[in-house]
């Protein structure tokens, strides 16, 4: 047996012993704990979720649920910390890797976005600006939006967030992920003059001080690095191949690859695509690998 072939054995051992551990541990604790999975986890994690979901269907099971003494979060660093808000203070959030970050989070630090307001307010009036972050941001980003009468969006609630803060004359200041931001734009219909990308690297941002002023949609221009892959010509060749087949990728994906797809949205919008469609049609889905895998298993 390889050395490689040795290793791989030896991890099936141990995930074997951890998996009895975890049976017991819930076995003993009962409704004293609550395991909440994204729907990104491997299915070795998967099999012990007490609930599985999205970000936003997750925070909202976990705040529904007054009983759990723990709330164990498998997903991004930044789920849980948005989790642990929600959480009443005799509960206590714990991740099983507080290394599970996300790359798109750290597309942002706080001094960042003081600056950039500071920018944008040069020339336009603090009460004119309304900032948003997606789910997908650290907590003090987050506390950001909050001290500055602003909100947070997840994918499946960017649209409706954006037509919000439109109705009200405001112009939205999106962070960190440009793609939801593009998006929700064409799908609400904010005309494409009036939406301008503040580049994070630059000092100053480069926008003008006329475009600041027109502005309707001022987007950061972070993106996610799994839906950066999926490219509308690669897109447009599996149409080609497969044209009875429907495409549905995650709005995290670039605005062209949307365009090409059949249908976009966040990954419980993904599912509900296919757990509605006809017996044996073809799907081709456009986000994260386990996810997939978890679903083909479904």
């Amino acid at each position: 047996m390889s050395k490689l072939e040795l290793e791989h054995e030896k991890s099936l051992e141990e995930e074997a012993l951890w998996a009895e551990k975890i049976k017991d541990l819930k076995w003993e604790l009962g409704n004293q704990l609550m395991i909440l999975c994204h729907h990104y986890q491997r299915d070795s994690v998967f099999r012990f979720g007490d609930a599985v979901g999205d970000s936003l269907k997750l925070a909202k099971l976990g705040a529904a649920n007054k009983t759990a003494k723990y709330i164990v979060f498998c997903g991004a660093h930044f789920m849980a910390e948005t989790q642990d808000m929600l959480a009443s203070s005799d509960q206590t959030v714990m991740m099983p890797d507080l290394k599970a970050g996300c790359a798109l989070v750290n597309q942002i630090k706080l001094k960042q976005l003081e600056e950039t307001w500071e920018s944008l307010t040069k020339f336009r009036k603090e009460q004119d600006l309304i900032p948003i972050a997606y789910i997908n941001s650290s907590a003090d980003i987050k506390a950001f939006c909050g001290e500055h009468d602003g909100t947070v969006c997840t994918s499946s609630s960017s649209n409706k967030v954006f037509q919000w803060a439109m109705n009200q004359n405001k112009t939205i200041v999106f962070f960190p992920d440009e793609h939801i931001g593009r998006n929700a734009a064409n799908t609400i219909k904010i005309p494409r003059e009036n939406v301008f990308v503040w580049k994070r690297n630059v000092s100053g941002g480069t926008l003008t001080e006329e475009q600041i002023r027109r502005a309707q949609l001022i987007i950061w221009n972070g993106s996610c690095c799994v839906h950066d892959r999926f490219k509308p010509d690669f897109v447009k060749k599996l149409k080609k191949k497969n044209p009875d087949a429907k495409f549905v990728v995650h709005s995290e994906c670039c605005e062209e690859t949307v365009a090409e797809s059949d249908y976009y949205g966040s990954t419980d919008t993904i599912l509900n695509c296919i757990a509605d469609s006809e017996p044996g049609s073809k799907w081709f889905i456009g986000t994260e690998y386990n996810m997939v895998e978890n679903e083909k298993r479904e």
